[in-house]
Parts: structure tokens; C-alpha cells; sequence
């Protein structure tokens, strides 16, 4: 009977944070207004594991410390899984790595087919070996008679394989490097704002950026287009509307060589939403653009990748 109910509990926070992690796949970071596009997006060709030591203290064009922690949240997220699966369903390594690597695969087809993200490959090698930390530390844990043992020697387990899996990965990975939108060249000498920021708040949430916000400097049109040169794998950024705006309405949109990646709309009759924050791919990419239409969205901490 206590192993019944012991079952019952793993089962119940089992499928509790399964629950979560699927919201947040889906509906996480404003997912639900920022990908406006109507076309599939696949990566499935590995380009490293987006993984690295924190350097903390370094310049935010150097390091982004947000960058660093959205790529290690896809890791940790899904240690739990390595632990609570095999708890529950006595699987080994082969049976339980199958049965993750499907879910994952079918969750990021999901994604793309709703237009709620993209199907990455890098995205399931990083999940995969969160969970495959869960599931040694869990292996390692379990040897022990006495229960605080067994979740002590989990937890420790669990933080030195991730630091061993962060290592490894920054050794062997190539080294990206961070920059800045704004020290590209704008093709239409079209300014950036990149100091002297105001503070400002988002659906309550006050926000500071550090490195450059992009507005529609109270145009009803503005565009920023920029020369990349195929020397870039990733745009990232932040985007929202201030609470102060009284006209909450308007649209930006991302352009990646002439196809849409990007487009946050915003109306009068919906409701203001979080800050969302958005990655896309630019593999070979030659031109980005960045429209604001009738706007008062603000665009900030828009940074590239570069390998």
C-alpha cells in the first residue's frame, strides 16, 4: 500500500511537470504572439551543443548572461525527466532514452506545425542530455538504503555531471561570439539607440536594457535593414510594449532574406503581455530587415551569434 501511494505521488508530480514543460513549449515567452510567420522552420543539421561555462563579469556583448541562461533552462528543465521516468517506470537506459527522444521529437514537430516555434535539432540534443543526467544521477542516487541518502547523493550527483556536461561542451564546442545589433553598419544610416537608457515597464515588469533598443521612433513606418554576410547563425532580443503606451496597437516584423520570421502584432483588444523573448535562426543569411508598422513596440538587447 505505501508503495502504491508512493507511485501515486511520483505519478502525480510526473505528470504536473510534464504539464508545465509543455506550456512553456508552447505558450512560454509570449510564443503565442511573437511568431506571427505561416511557414515552417526545420534545423536538422547539428551545429554544436549551445552549451558553455557561465563567464560572468565579462561585457554583456561578450557574454549574455540571458542567452546563456534560456540555453541552459533547455538543459536543466529536462533533468527531472531522467529521474522521475525511470522511478516510476523501471526502465533501462536504451528504453528510457527511446521513449524521451520520440516525445521530444514529436513535442518539437508540434511546435513547428502550430507555428509556436521551430524544430531544432540542437534544442533535442541539449534536452536529451539534461535528461540523460537525471538519469544517471537517479542510477547513482537509487544505490542507497536510506531515502535522504538517495536524494542527496541525486542532487550532488546531478550538479557535478552538469558541470561536467557545461565543461565539455565549452571545450570542444567553437567559441560564438556575441555582438551587438547596432555595431552593424544600418544600410539607411537609420540610428540606434545604444545609451543613455530610460527605464521602462512591460505588463509590470520593469525593464532596463543594456546593450540598444530599436523603436519606430513615432513614425508610422520605420526599417532597419542590415548586410549580414552569412557570417551569422542567430538574432535574439526582447520585445514588448510599454504599460505608459496609450495606443496599444501596430506590428514589427523580422525579415530574414526576404521571408517573414518574425511578426508581433499588437490591437486594443488584447490584453498587454509579458516581455517576449525571440530567437531566430540565420544560417547563410545575407539581409535582415526589422519593420515597425504603425507601432509603438520596442525591440532592446537585440543581439547576433557569430561562430
Amino acid at each position: 500500500m505505501i508503495q502504491r501511494k508512493h507511485r501515486n505521488i511520483i505519478l502525480t508530480i510526473l505528470v504536473t511537470y510534464t504539464s508545465l514543460i509543455i506550456f512553456f513549449m508552447f505558450f512560454g515567452f509570449g510564443r503565442s504572439t511573437i511568431d506571427g510567420r505561416q511557414e515552417y522552420i526545420f534545423n536538422l543539421i547539428p551545429t554544436g551543443i549551445p552549451l558553455q561555462l557561465p563567464y560572468f563579469g565579462l561585457p554583456q556583448e561578450t557574454f549574455n548572461f540571458t542567452l546563456w541562461l534560456f540555453d541552459f533552462g533547455n538543459f536543466a528543465a529536462f533533468i527531472p525527466f531522467g529521474i522521475f521516468i525511470p522511478l516510476f517506470f523501471r526502465y533501462n537506459f536504451i528504453q528510457f532514452i527511446v521513449l524521451f527522444c520520440s516525445s521530444i521529437f514529436i513535442l518539437e514537430t508540434l511546435q513547428t506545425l502550430t507555428f509556436l516555434g521551430s524544430f531544432d535539432i540542437n534544442d533535442v540534443i541539449v534536452n536529451t542530455l539534461g535528461a540523460t543526467v537525471g538519469f544517471f544521477a537517479y542510477k547513482i542516487g537509487i544505490r542507497s538504503n536510506n531515502i535522504l541518502k538517495k536524494i542527496v547523493i541525486t542532487g550532488v550527483t546531478t550538479v557535478i555531471l552538469s558541470i561536467g556536461v557545461l565543461v565539455v561542451a565549452d571545450v570542444f564546442n567553437p567559441s560564438p561570439s556575441v555582438i551587438a545589433l547596432h555595431k552593424l553598419t544600418e544600410s539607411q544610416s537609420n540610428l540606434v539607440e545604444d545609451n543613455n537608457f530610460s527605464s521602462f515597464e512591460v505588463a509590470d515588469e520593469n525593464i532596463n536594457p543594456k546593450l540598444n533598443v530599436y523603436s519606430s521612433k513615432g513614425e508610422n513606418f520605420n526599417q532597419y535593414t542590415y548586410q549580414l554576410e552569412g557570417k551569422y547563425t542567430q538574432l535574439s532580443g526582447f520585445v514588448g510594449i510599454p504599460d505608459d503606451i496609450n495606443d496599444y496597437q501596430g506590428s514589427v516584423v523580422i525579415s530574414v532574406d526576404g521571408k517573414e520570421r518574425m511578426n508581433q502584432s499588437y490591437s486594443k483588444d488584447i490584453p498587454p503581455s509579458p516581455p517576449g523573448y525571440f530567437t531566430i535562426g540565420l544560417e547563410n543569411a545575407n539581409e535582415l530587415k526589422i519593420t515597425f508598422n504603425d507601432s509603438n513596440i520596442l525591440l532592446w538587447d537585440v543581439t547576433l551569434l557569430e561562430f
